[in-house]
């Protein structure tokens, strides 16, 4: 017995597992748009449920267009030997010519197949006798909805002139129209304009009496034989008529037409692929009655509005407009809170920088009244000047060098636009020199400290500096970044720019490594190259390595000086935080 159920359970997984096959039957092909909606939305709601086990074949079997006498018979066994070893689980028929073509007596393609019907009216598929087989989902083809939306827009409106072409289709839904706008006969007066060719088509209503509208019903095909995509009818009618189009199907909407009260073939499209998933799931669809697909909007084009006269106060509440012109509010909202939201910004930041001026002001002032304070920090800012002015005007002068070298290079390469990127940033290098060494006369921090947190200037100056040559820059953190004190942060970003440019000037290095370490009592900053280092006991014309010596001896901190000629440079700065928070409140 045991044996036996896990049979059956193996059995009825694989059943459950299987792959099911939904065969789609078109009349048109996707050209049309209203077919194109109703697939497209079919296989995506089919797909959200049962993605990768429902094979779907499509057939676009042209009934309508090709009028050959046995096309019919020759397109049965086609089908027949196409699927005969791929029977489908179920079948949906797309409007009513696909349909008719399943139940024609004595055709037997799918015997014993589940059919669902689609996009059909309930009037159509009840003057049809269907078998036990046979459900589906009706869309309510109805008109007057949309002539209503038309007399609200257009109260004046006292004539409708009914369009509809020659083919089968145009004639069955002509007849639903004429059926449903008889018992309005005594508020409008219609005129149908139906199996006309399309040159007597556009003459004639280019010629309509005042107070006029055109309700498009469906023309696949003129008078003369000739077939069309309704767009491109409604397209030229628009053109030509002298009055407004109106249409009842959202898919038509967008092509010269007003608009109206629109059914959605989009919404037939899932609630299709809805009742198709019940069946594949083991529903019996002689239990399930037709489905009605009600979903209807109001949808106007902004640009026939406009064309006609239309008064938008007349626009009936809940109505969606297309392409209707945005106000100045609509179209640049965001722009304007943008700018009130950086107007604001900018004054809290001016507001702050005022106070912060007028504290250095007042710190200032107080270390003015110590004369014995005043006389020490003489020969202090002396030394702190030389420094300043070497890591702003030397190191800036070098960075401009190297950017007028590299577009020099660039234009001798054929590379002009790279070359005015160079002499871009050449001339902010140069506008930021006189910046800086002001700064430095007035002893006030460097700009990239004035302007964002230590390891942003310092990864900032890595990339300004290293930009368009040939050395690459990277800057990485370890432990939880926080705030020191001005003394301790200038000196970090002065001494790696110090070791920058020496990188740059001297070393030929390829790679330059920045780490900056925090942890419970120092922060360090280790600076690495590949260059072709130095020998560091034979003596330095430069002010560099005194400079750097001076800036760590005034913090108290740590000096480690690692290299060799051809092995790179290392230093490490070590700044104990104590030492760095008791300076601050000796300056202070």
């Amino acid at each position: 017995m045991l044996l036996t159920l896990l049979a059956f359970a193996q059995i009825g997984m694989a059943r459950a597992n299987a792959t099911k096959t939904v065969l789609l039957l078109y009349d048109g092909g996707r050209e049309f748009s209203g077919i194109a909606m109703i697939d497209r939305n079919f296989e995506s709601t089919l797909n959200d449920v049962v993605s990768n086990r429902v094979t779907i074949f499509r057939e676009y079997m042209d009934l309508t267009r090709i009028r050959q006498t046995n096309y019919e018979p020759v397109l049965r066994d086609f089908y027949r030997f196409k699927y005969a070893n791929s029977k489908p689980d179920v079948i949906v028929a797309v409007r009513d010519r696909p349909l008719d073509f399943l139940l024609k007596p004595g055709g037997d393609l799918f015997p014993g197949v589940p059919i669902v019907s689609s996009a059909m009216d309930l009037r159509q598929v009840k003057s049809r006798k269907l078998p036990a087989t046979v459900t589906g989902v009706s869309l309510p083809l109805t008109f007057w909805p949309s002539l209503a939306v038309a007399r609200q827009l257009q109260p004046e409106i006292e004539n409708v002139a009914v369009v509809s072409g020659a083919s089968p289709n145009d004639h069955a839904l002509e007849m639903l129209a004429r059926n449903e706008l008889r018992e309005h006969e005594k508020e409008l007066n219609f005129t149908y304009l139906s199996g006309l060719s399309m040159e007597e088509l556009l003459h004639r209503v280019g010629k309509l009496p005042p107070h006029s509208v055109i309700l498009f019903v469906l023309v696949t095909q003129d008078g003369d034989g000739r077939s069309f995509m309704p767009h491109d009818v409604i397209a030229k009618l628009s053109a030509a008529a002298n009055a407004p189009v109106y249409i009842f199907a959202d898919n038509w909407l967008d092509c010269g037409a007003i608009g109206g009260d629109l059914i959605s073939a989009a919404e037939c499209g899932k609630e299709t692929a809805r009742l198709t998933l019940r069946i594949l799931h083991g529903e019996n669809p002689a239990s399930i009655p037709f489905v009605d697909s009600p979903a209807r909007v109001k949808m106007l084009d902004a640009r026939e509005l406009q064309r006609w006269n239309i008064r938008s106060a007349n626009i009936p509440p809940g109505t969606i407009v297309l392409h209707r012109e945005l106000t100045v509010w609509e179209a640049y909202r965001w722009r304007i809170l943008g700018g009130i939201t950086l107007i604001i910004l900018q004054s809290i930041l001016i507001v702050a920088l005022l106070l912060h001026r007028k504290r250095r002001r007042m710190a200032e002032e107080n270390l003015r009244i110590s004369e014995a304070q005043r006389k020490a920090a003489v020969l202090e800012e002396r030394n702190r000047m030389a420094r300043d002015i070497h890591d702003t005007l030397a190191q800036g002068f070098t960075g401009v060098i190297f950017q007028l070298e590299a577009a020099k290079n660039a234009s001798v390469n054929g590379a002009p636009s790279e070359a005015d990127e160079h002499m871009q940033r050449a001339s902010e290098l140069a506008r930021q020199s006189p910046g800086e060494a002001r700064r430095s006369v007035k002893a006030l921090r460097p700009e990239a400290l004035e302007q964002g947190e230590l390891c942003a200037a310092l990864r900032g100056l890595i990339q300004q500096t290293t930009t368009g040559t040939s050395l690459r820059g990277e800057f990485t953190t370890q432990g939880q970044p926080r705030k020191l004190s001005p003394i301790g942060e200038d000196t970090l970003l002065r001494i790696l720019q110090e070791c920058l440019t020496n990188a740059l000037k001297h070393s030929g290095a390829k790679v330059f490594r920045a780490t900056l370490s925090f942890d419970a009592k120092a922060v360090s900053l280790k600076l690495e190259d590949d260059g072709i280092g130095f020998d560091p006991l034979r003596r330095h014309d430069g002010f560099g390595l005194l400079g750097i010596r001076e800036r760590v001896n005034q913090t108290e901190g740590e000096l480690v000086i690692a290299t060799e000629p051809g092995n790179g440079t290392r230093i490490c700065v070590t700044l104990i935080t104590s030492e760095l928070d008791a300076t601050t409140q000796g300056q202070s």
